[in-house]
């Protein structure tokens, strides 16, 4: 549950206005945000006061937000009116899922991306050419064999076809890939549903996830696979 409170988020709804083509893949966080948002349009823009915190009370867990004077903004683009305008390396946005850019303190800090899945190989063999051996790989098996092809050609030398305990040909692969990169942390998150393998790529800074920005990445010090990372 997440407890967002009272005035602690504004959303504005930008209708109607002119928007610029960009390619996701060309954002540098370490430069000011506006140089690629400006100009382009969004389905809801939300004012984030401060970070999140964990509250307990009893049995139970919320989050809330704790505003210690961080700036954070969060875009999101939906709909195809607002992600034709979008492509990462030339790739095109599933307008259904789209797109979500958070800024801290005045700089792209977190993306969150979901390509269309026809393109899912096609992304895989881009972030390989573009980081390199991935830093590590969390598997996981899937009994949808409509899928292997993708998946094979997605990370040929991570994918094997096995057998379960029932002798059933189930496919082992990559469902969570992550490569450190200076101060950046990609994850590409793989699911196969019947024949297609829908993806998602989260881009975060680890000053963003340190300083618990972003849901999901705000419990540094006790996530299962990154916080061995940001040391």
């Amino acid at each position: 549950m997440i407890n967002k409170g009272a005035g602690l988020i504004s959303i504005l709804m930008m209708v109607g206005c002119s928007s610029q083509p960009l390619d996701l893949a060309t954002i540098d966080f370490d430069q000011p945000a506006d140089k690629y948002l400006k100009g382009v349009s969004y389905t809801t823009k939300t004012d984030q006061k401060g970070h999140w915190i964990v509250k307990h009370n009893g049995d139970d867990v919320a989050l809330a937000l704790k505003d210690d004077g961080e700036k954070v903004v969060d875009y999101v683009f939906m709909d195809e009116s607002n992600t034709k305008q979008l492509t990462y390396s030339g790739m095109k946005i599933n307008a259904l899922i789209g797109v979500d850019i958070v800024t801290y303190n005045d700089k792209v800090s977190y993306e969150r991306i979901r390509i269309i899945n026809t393109q899912t190989s096609e992304l895989a063999s881009y972030l390989k050419q573009k980081l390199g051996e991935p830093t590590e790989i969390i598997s996981d098996e899937t009994m949808d064999i409509g899928t292997k092809d993708i998946l094979f050609k997605s990370f040929p030398k991570n994918v094997k076809e096995t057998k379960d305990e029932f002798g059933n040909n189930v496919i082992d692969y990559p469902q969570n890939t992550f490569w450190i990169k200076g101060e950046l942390i990609y994850q590409l998150t793989l699911e196969p549903v019947n024949n297609v393998v829908n993806n998602t790529l989260n881009i975060i800074s680890k000053k963003a996830f340190r300083d618990k920005i972003i849901v999901g990445y705000h419990n540094p010090d006790k996530h299962p696979i990154l916080s061995k990372y940001l040391n």
